[in-house]
């Protein structure tokens, strides 16, 4: 990891500034993700939930 910043420190050049908004972006993605991966989660329960329910009532009237 340190190659790579003090890579990046030479490239980036003397007159590189922080982008001030970049923080508040880069939480706002990380609280995209959290959300996401709880989202999913609890799409694949309701979807084999609701898919075990069509099974149920298909053997239970066939």
């Amino acid at each position: 990891m340190a190659l790579i910043r003090s890579v990046w420190t030479v490239l980036r050049g003397p007159g590189w500034q922080p982008d001030p908004g970049a923080e508040p972006r880069i939480a706002r993605a990380a609280v995209r993700r959290e959300w996401w991966g709880r989202s999913a989660g609890a799409k694949v329960v309701i979807g084999t939930a609701t898919l075990a329910g069509i099974a149920l009532l298909v053997v239970l009237l066939g």
